[in-house]
């Protein structure tokens, strides 16, 4: 398995790309089942490729042994049935290592593809528990002031009811002065106050 890479290049970049995680995600997942579509693909073709070999080396020894029966004649032959496996058994085996090396790189890809996949996950989460976090921070501040502003509205209601209260019994209090000083008004003048 190959080490390790750092895939974050930095947290905050991550959390201002916050709104495209899902998109990278998605993406990530296509990209994975290509490459695993691409990776059975080469292991059918190095199967056949192997299939192939092995048909040509019974074909050979079969050729071989007739070769053996017909050696003086068929010298030619032999020689030119020869170097064409040889250099069929080269190609294949160039081909079966090329189709193998691609293999290795394709395996690669999805690890490399599968850590950046959980590393966007994670960072999803992390995105989503800050964001909670914030919604319930801000949910209680809310609350708080709340509760405050109405203390301040009750407070000051109750200030103002009992200033009315105050001002009602100041004036009524002027009041009964201000009748009693027409009262005696009236009377100096001769006027009974009952009669008016």
């Amino acid at each position: 398995m190959p080490p390790k890479q750092k895939l974050r290049k930095g947290r905050k970049k991550k959390k201002d790309d916050g709104l495209n995680i899902e998109e990278k995600y998605k993406k990530t997942l296509k990209e994975i089942e290509m490459l695993k579509i691409r990776l059975v693909s080469h292991h059918e073709i190095t199967r056949r490729a192997k299939e192939a070999s092995d048909i040509w080396k019974v074909k050979m020894r079969s050729a071989e042994d007739d070769i053996e029966e017909e050696k003086k004649t068929k010298l030619d032959l032999t020689s030119d049935l020869a170097r064409q496996y040889k250099t069929m058994q080269m190609e294949m085996a160039l081909k079966i290592h090329s189709l193998e090396s691609t293999v290795a790189n394709l395996n690669e890809k999805i690890y490399k593809l599968e850590e950046e996949l959980k590393s966007t996950k994670s960072d999803k989460d992390e995105i989503i528990r800050q964001k909670n976090f914030t919604i319930q921070e801000l949910q209680l501040r809310i609350d708080d002031m709340e509760a405050t502003y109405e203390a301040i509205v009750n407070e000051a209601l109750d200030d103002l009811s009992e200033e009315v209260d105050t001002s009602r019994a100041r004036w009524e209090k002027q009041a009964s002065l201000l009748e009693l000083e027409n009262r005696q008004a009236l009377m100096e003048f001769g006027l009974n106050p009952g009669d008016l």
